[in-house]
């Protein structure tokens, strides 16, 4: 910022710049500042002109106005003392220098450079893509990995922690993934922190939803072969699987087969809502079958459950 006194060899022609020659400037990492350049005077009242001769490494240089400098631009006395140093993103250590040149109506000129360091600064984790919510069976194992791409640090290797999680589940942090068996049927609300080696640290919630899924209702087997025989009663077994603590019941109904459904045809319900009561794990279905006009022999009846 300092520009030494320059002598001419037929006359004294003067050009100051109040400051330290070739100051090196600090400044954070992803922060701005200001060159602080002095206005260079010439006390004989040349009229200066400024040009850019290098630009930083690391970095660009603004007018005021947020204008880009560019290398070999001119610059105004107001201009010069007004540009702004902004570093790319994370960048740190030698930034590299700002070059710029006055001369006078002589043609006599001065040089000064502006070196720039940007001094490291940690840089947080940040959340990157939120864990969706999650939902468990009561009693029954459940494993869960959140993605890699979760969090992100610029500038470390995460570490994780874990909050709201019941004693029969583990986390494992290298693997980022939680597993064991919810035991208890409510919403539980998980946290995940991303820890850095500095310290600093973000946070994600998401909720895991344990539920009690209901019983599983099946028959013994689909489809039976039944000779026409009047007064014969088919008994299918359903059975049901899972949670037999609550009462449930299902319709069963012919979908396909053979045989054909009425009083003069082949079968008729007898009772086809099978009703379970807590504790217990079988029902039954019964349909009369008929003699009709047609003697088929053996017929085929197709069973479905309707919850």
């Amino acid at each position: 910022m300092l520009f030494d006194r320059i002598l001419l060899p037929h006359e004294v022609d003067d050009i100051y710049n109040f400051g330290t020659p070739n100051p090196t400037l600090i400044l954070d990492e992803d922060t701005t500042i200001a060159l602080g350049i002095a206005a260079p005077i010439d006390p004989e009242g040349d009229t200066l002109t400024i040009t850019v001769d290098s630009l930083p490494d690391k970095g660009d240089i603004y007018l005021s106005d947020g204008s880009q400098v560019a290398p070999g631009q001119s610059l105004s006395v107001s201009q010069l003392t007004e540009l702004e140093f902004i570093p790319y993103p994370n960048e740190n250590g030698e930034g590299g220098s700002f070059k710029y040149t006055v001369t006078d109506q002589q043609g006599e000129s001065d040089s000064q450079t502006i070196n720039l360091y940007i001094t490291p600064v940690n840089d947080a984790p940040i959340l990157v893509n939120p864990i969706a919510d999650q939902s468990a069976s009561l009693d029954e194992f459940f494993t869960f990995t959140f993605e890699a791409n979760t969090f992100e640090d610029i500038d470390d290797e995460l570490n994780y922690i874990i909050s709201g999680l019941p004693q029969s589940l583990n986390f494992n942090s290298a693997s980022q993934t939680i597993s064991g068996t919810f035991t208890e049927l409510e919403n539980f609300d998980l946290v995940i922190t991303a820890v850095d080696k500095a310290g600093e640290r973000v946070s994600d919630t998401f909720t895991v939803e344990v539920i009690d899924p209901p019983p599983t209702v099946e028959f013994g087997e689909v489809s039976y072969q039944v000779n026409e025989k009047e007064g014969y009663v088919l008994v299918a077994n359903v059975i049901r699987t899972g949670d037999l603590s609550l009462y449930s019941g299902v319709d069963v109904y012919v979908v396909g087969g053979t045989a054909t459904e009425g009083y003069y045809d082949d079968y008729e319900y007898i009772d086809n809502y099978v009703e379970f009561y807590p504790g217990e794990s079988q029902g039954y279905v019964r349909m009369e079958l008929n003699n009709d006009e047609i003697i088929e022999g053996i017929e085929t009846l197709e069973l479905e459950i309707f919850p």
